[in-house]
């Protein structure tokens, strides 16, 4: 497991391990770069990679949706570690 502060931290963990990463787990709201914009540069990088986007928060009242969002799948918080796993093995067992 690898883990990162911020978007941007992400990206250059993942331009060098990439190869070793088989997915992303990204909170929405994060310090330099967000979530939506983490999401977008991986997609750029391999638009096959695997990412499940995650917040506490709504817009505009309502809960954020993966289609809003380019992720595999979007987990509102707070969550289980069951249904986390779940989510996990549900997006690596996908083909890409």
């Amino acid at each position: 497991m690898v883990t990162a502060t911020n978007g941007t931290e992400a990206l250059a963990i993942y331009a060098t391990q990439g190869k070793d990463i088989a997915l992303v787990i990204t909170d929405m709201m994060m310090p330099i770069m967000d979530g939506t914009r983490t999401i977008r540069a991986l997609r750029n990088m391999d638009p096959f990679f695997k990412i499940i986007a995650s917040s506490g928060f709504t817009a505009n009242g309502q809960t954020m949706q993966d289609d809003n969002y380019p992720a595999d799948v979007f987990i509102q918080k707070p969550y289980t570690a069951e249904k986390l796993l779940e989510v996990v093995h549900s997006v690596l067992q996908k083909e890409s």
